[in-house]
């Protein structure tokens, strides 16, 4: 009955909030059953709106900026992955009054954000000493810091726009309009600011505000005090980092361990007191008995960037030193953008309280991993005394030792950041010795046994007597798909590469041949002693063949433990032959190891079969970070598990306990 009118399509603020828990439009009645969802409005109806995700306010935090050097554009998350701002919940001070967007922990709207400045502009023309708006008073929902980080811009010298469009190459910086020398443009629901046209680039940009998450997991600045390390005793090497205070003994973390590293206290206590970024390369080395915390200070949330020698980002925080005995490691409040690596036997404790090591290394614009093919924690072998506790904390995949000591994971996330149904896959193959020149076959019907699995043996028997490669690659596989109707068999593909039979089994099992008798068949053609039992990855379906992205392709790939190595696709290939051709060239030539230097690439259709040099070894292909797109494009990602000791998943990890915790892949 207050409503008694149809919208009015000019009230931007009010249409935007059709259909929420905020809504002004008046309805006609609705007599439908809300059952099915179609009666929503009816009379006797009472809407429930709850919010799932918590407000979590940052301090004076590092954005983390569009290009380098910076040219004025920033993401609001220091990962430089476009994120909602969310409201700071204002607190409801009398138990009738109905809540309001202010009072929700919600998404933040460019309208009511302008709305909101836009009023406060107006009132200060008529009376200059007018009250801060509602989004921005006592409470602001964010605040932005030029140079200057004890004061932050007045909330008239911030607009709210739209800055979906700033990747445009005819894109301009907003311009000031409003009469107040606004000085940066933000937009609340991408999480971006840019500073204003014509205003000058300040050296130093700090940001506070808010972002939304489910719970108190990951690196945050909700409280963590009861978790928080205190020094034992006065011989405790303690030290603060920040890169503001004149009041913290140090601006980097490599200047902290190093000092911590000369010290030789037995107990170190690093404590991190802002919510900077801290783009480094950093090692903690251990020695026998010597335990180290790394914390954030309480209500921070500290991000770091790992960078490896090269200066790219991604990297691990590596812990080495060969100490083992009672070398202890904890970390506690950290947002990692990179990896932990632990050397072999280098610490018998690990503890990873509330911090987030980011899924994939770190985060595309668009918020997907950018390297979804690297693990967040790896462990070398050995590491037997290794027991790692994880706790309120997010990660990316594990790859940690079988015989570890143990793993704990509570009130934790883990996920595979390669789930999405990936083409590769995997398969036992055998490839025999090698066939040049072609033996002449002794036998005028050449016969073989063959097992597949558990299936056999089958003797089989060749239409005649082969007397190249490929007469015996047409003839075993057409005896291979006759000897049996179990699919094994009867997909079984043969194939030639590298003077060699390449022989694929229907299903992924191993496939085993020996002589028939007296008949030498399976010798001639070294399918026994001289074969070896590998496993074959192969691509997705190849057709028609993907025009590859980057300009110069490449990838990684690994061997078991040897790598990863980077291998280039050059010049770009067009079909599957020259992309089978390339591959096959730059994997023999990435490291002599015979896994590497023996390896075979050939291709089954449209398919390429990546074959390693050596029994027992496992192929491992990811990105390169020059090259995000050719592993997708030639259908080499594979699904990967979120715990195993290898990155293939084909060993086990350690005895794991979960409490509470949740793992994708």
């Amino acid at each position: 009955l207050h409503r008694p009118v149809t919208p009015d399509l000019r009230r931007a603020n009010a249409l935007e909030r059709t259909g929420g828990p905020f809504e002004t439009v008046a309805y006609t009645a609705e007599a439908r059953r809300i059952a099915v969802e179609r009666g929503r409005y009816n009379i006797p109806n009472v809407g429930l709106f709850l919010w799932r995700l918590q407000s979590y306010y940052l301090t004076n935090a590092a954005p983390r900026p569009v290009a380098d050097p910076p040219d004025g554009r920033y993401t609001f998350s220091p990962l430089g992955n476009d994120a909602p701002l969310f409201n700071r919940p204002q607190t409801e001070t009398e138990i009738t009054h109905l809540a309001e967007e202010i009072n929700v922990p919600d998404r933040l709207r460019r309208r009511a954000l302008y709305d909101d400045l836009e009023a406060y502009r107006r009132a200060l023309l008529a009376n200059p000493s007018t009250d801060a708006p509602a989004y921005f008073g006592a409470q602001p929902v964010l605040q932005v810091f030029f140079d200057d980080l004890e004061n932050a811009l007045p909330p008239e010298e911030i607009l709210i726009c739209d800055l979906s469009g700033w990747n445009d190459p005819a894109w301009t910086p907003p311009h000031d309009d409003t009469g107040f020398s606004a000085k940066v443009s933000v937009d609340p629901v991408l999480g971006r600011l840019a500073v204003v046209e014509g205003v000058p680039l300040p050296g130093v940009v700090r940001v506070s505000y808010a972002y939304g998450f489910a719970a108190d997991v990951g690196g945050g600045p909700y409280s963590r005090r009861e978790t928080l390390a205190v020094p034992s005793s006065e011989a405790a090497w303690t030290a603060t980092v920040a890169q503001n205070d004149p009041d913290a003994d140090f601006t980097t973390l490599a200047a902290a361990l190093a000092d911590w590293q000369a010290n030789g206290a037995a107990e170190g206590v690093l404590t991190i007191a802002d919510s900077a970024s801290y783009t480094e390369a950093l090692t903690i080395t251990f020695a026998a008995g010597r335990s180290l915390t790394v914390q954030a200070a309480d209500g921070r949330r500290p991000h770091l960037r790992l960078l490896d020698a090269d200066g790219d980002g991604m990297a691990d925080l590596l812990v080495d030193g060969g100490a083992g005995d009672g070398a202890a490691l904890t970390l506690n409040g950290l947002l990692v953008e990179g990896g932990l690596r632990i050397a072999a036997d280098s610490l018998e404790r690990l503890t990873v309280t509330h911090c987030t090591l980011v899924p994939g290394r770190g985060l595309t614009p668009d918020g997907e991993p950018r390297r979804p093919d690297l693990a967040s924690l790896i462990v070398a072998e050995p590491n037997d005394a290794l027991d790692v506790t994880i706790t309120a904390s997010l990660l990316g995949p594990i790859l940690m030792p079988e015989d570890a000591a143990g793993l704990s994971v509570t009130d934790g996330i883990l996920q595979s950041t390669l789930t999405s149904g990936g083409e590769a896959r995997r398969s036992p193959a055998l490839v025999s010795g090698n066939l040049n020149p072609f033996p002449t076959l002794t036998s005028a019907t050449p016969t073989l046994d063959v097992t597949i699995g558990h299936e056999g043996p089958f003797t089989i028997t060749l239409s005649g007597v082969p007397t190249t490669r490929g007469e015996a690659r047409d003839m075993l596989q057409a005896a291979l798909q006759a000897a049996d109707p179990d699919p094994a068999f009867v997909e079984a593909r043969v194939q030639t590469a590298s003077n060699r039979l390449v022989v694929l089994p229907g299903m992924p099992e191993p496939v085993v041949f020996a002589n028939a008798g007296a008949d030498p068949t399976a010798d001639e053609l070294r399918l026994t002693a001289d074969a070896r039992s590998v496993e074959a990855f192969l691509s997705g379906i190849l057709d028609p063949f993907p025009t590859l992205t980057a300009p110069l392709p490449s990838l990684r790939v690994a061997m078991n433990d040897l790598g990863p190595f980077p291998i280039v696709l050059d010049p770009p290939p067009v079909s599957v032959p020259e992309a089978r051709d390339r591959l096959h060239a730059a994997i023999r030539a990435a490291d002599p190891d015979p896994a590497f230097a023996d390896a075979i690439v050939t291709r089954i259709a449209e398919e390429l079969i990546i074959l390693p040099g050596t029994e027992n070894t496992s192929v491992v292909i990811g990105t390169t970070p020059e090259d995000r797109t050719t592993l997708f494009e030639l259908e080499l990602d594979e699904d990967r598990p979120a715990l195993a000791a290898d990155d293939a998943g084909a060993t086990p990890g350690p005895q794991t306990r979960f409490v509470r915790s949740t793992v994708f892949g």
